[in-house]
């Protein structure tokens, strides 16, 4: 491509898929974001290094899914030896391939637990998405697209690219990096708050609705789970004296500080053990 100048820039090719190619100007000065996004790119491309942000990204889910089984089971034994397995796996990880069946695998068995609780009363059977078929499945998919949406301008001000993510393969026209970070916060802001509604028994019939395209949640249904996130939030975080867009300004700043935090980790090139909104390494 001709620059205005009749000038063929000179540009470094960085990564082709099939729904995401990346290419840099050799001059960063071009744009500041590029230093970062070369980052990701490197990270995505060599597998060492990919390996290695995918283990502290699943080890930082996994100490959330912990504290969720403290605060969620009752006799959380055997979902924390669960838990115990996956990250001895996680770890001996050498190939991201492995990767998204270990995670896989583990998000499986923990919904047997969400299914020998409510089965019965709920009819749930297992996740199920696109569309969600019961008002357990209904509640999660609604509760999860809005952690997505509250983890892309985060990272995009700290400049990334959320077209290209580290555990998540790109895909067309999604922001592939909101939902790695979206595992981070999941766990909290959306089962656990979940979990406690259908155990207090506050989800009912006139809150969702099934149609022969699936289950939905009713506009009661939405706004329960919307306050019942903002609670989880406050009791994890503190109360924020003010909020922005209904959500506390306490949890948007935390939000911001990781994707700011995320970004320096890449520009460095060597990561923590684990990453986490709630914890710090040490």
């Amino acid at each position: 491509m001709m620059s205005m100048t009749g000038e063929r820039p000179e540009v470094i090719q960085g990564w082709r898929g099939p729904h995401l190619s990346i290419f840099f100007p050799r001059k960063v000065a071009v744009n500041p974001f590029i230093p970062l996004r070369k980052a990701q790119m490197e990270t995505m491309i060599y597998p060492q290094k990919r390996v290695e942000a995918v283990k502290a990204l699943l080890l930082g889910a996994l100490m959330e899914y912990e504290r969720w089984a403290r605060s969620c089971i009752d006799d959380p034994g055997s979902l924390q030896s669960l838990v115990q397995s996956t990250r001895m796996k996680v770890e001996r990880m050498k190939d991201c391939r492995e990767a998204l069946g270990i995670e896989g695998y583990f998000h499986r068995e923990i919904f047997k637990y969400w299914e020998r609780e409510f089965s019965v009363d709920h009819g749930f059977k297992g996740r199920t998405r696109r569309p969600p078929l019961d008002p357990v499945n209904a509640m999660i998919s609604y509760g999860n697209s809005i952690v997505y949406g509250l983890c892309v301008p985060p990272l995009q001000k700290a400049g990334f690219n959320t077209s290209l993510g580290i555990l998540h393969e790109p895909g067309r026209g999604r922001n592939t990096l909101a939902l790695d970070m979206a595992e981070l916060v999941k766990p909290f802001l959306v089962e656990f708050p979940i979990w406690a509604i259908l155990k207090r028994k506050e989800l009912h019939p006139e809150m969702y609705c099934f149609s022969s395209s699936g289950c939905w949640l009713e506009v009661g249904g939405r706004k329960m789970l919307r306050e019942k996130m903002c609670e989880s939030v406050e009791k994890l975080f503190g109360a924020s004296p003010s909020k922005k867009y209904g959500w506390p300004q306490n949890f948007l700043e935390l939000l911001d500080a990781f994707a700011l935090d995320w970004a320096k980790d890449l520009l460095r090139g060597t990561f923590p053990k684990f990453w986490s909104l709630t914890r710090r390494e040490g």
